[in-house]
């Protein structure tokens, strides 16, 4: 990614990725993931972070707390 682009030009450039007929519950978890991206190369670029196994508890946590509206649409 483009260090130089704004956080609305790569919003954009990420949705002029996905699909015309993508849902909004689609193209919004797509933001979240773009802004998980983000800060983890932010954490880093500063040397901080999770470690492998902390992050994938935590995914999983956040996958069972998840919306299922959200499963529906995957």
């Amino acid at each position: 990614m483009d260090e130089q682009q704004t956080i609305k030009q790569r919003i954009i450039e990420m949705l002029q990725r996905l699909p015309d007929d993508i849902d909004f519950d689609r193209a919004i978890e797509s933001i979240y993931v773009l802004n998980r991206i983000e800060i983890g190369l932010r954490e880093s670029e500063a040397g901080e972070g999770t470690e492998h196994e902390a992050f994938m508890q935590e995914l999983l946590t956040e996958h069972e707390e998840a919306p299922r509206h959200l499963d529906a649409a995957s």
